[in-house]
């Protein structure tokens, strides 16, 4: 469902959201995607599933991008952006996580499995993990597999190798920034 914030307390982490036909929904933090938590604010456009009957709850409230937000039928197209929503860790392996959330259908959720001896021998930081493995599923969708088929896929150690391969050089350099002029001024000579 689509809807709009008419309320948010950060100091209770709870609101109110008004969907499109009217109904109200209330909603704490723990009904909402991890990923939009900071951006809550009363008046921001959402989506969200509605769960109970009285009272109305709203859960897996995530907010919408700008894109998706102009009235007509280009408010129901897909949203093909991809959110990092968490992972899973067992022994030596972790599961990141992902999904892909299209209005008025299922929500798409990925899983990319990967091997943490590979971060450790081919040197990436495990803070790296989300953004290669988002690149991973992001260029499989771009080359045409269908994203059932992504439900669950392993980070291969050629995945990470093309990842290291497109980071710059270590040591190159950065072009510098200007100097800002300086504020201060020297003081006047004593006469």
């Amino acid at each position: 469902m689509l809807g709009t914030i008419t309320r948010f307390s950060k100091l209770t982490t709870s609101g109110a959201i008004r969907s499109e036909q009217g109904e109200h929904f209330d909603f704490d933090l723990a009904g909402v995607l991890t990923y939009d938590v900071a951006a809550l604010a009363a008046g921001k456009f959402v989506h969200f599933e509605a769960a109970g009957r009285a009272p109305s709850k709203a859960i897996n409230v995530s907010l919408e991008p700008p894109a998706a937000v102009h009235p007509g039928a280009d408010r129901y197209k897909e949203i093909t952006q991809l959110r990092y929503v968490g992972f899973r860790h067992l022994e030596n392996l972790r599961r990141f996580r992902f999904e892909r959330i299209t209005p008025g259908g299922p929500t798409q959720c990925f899983e990319v499995a990967a091997n943490l001896a590979l971060f450790y021998t081919l040197r990436i930081a495990i803070q790296e993990g989300p953004v290669l493995c988002m690149r991973v599923i992001a260029a499989e969708l771009e080359a045409g597999r269908k994203w059932e088929d992504l439900a669950c896929c392993p980070l291969t150690e050629q995945h990470m190798r093309d990842y290291l391969a497109s980071r710059p050089a270590p040591g190159a350099k950065l072009p510098k920034a200007p100097r800002r002029p300086s504020v201060y001024a020297a003081p006047a000579p004593w006469t």
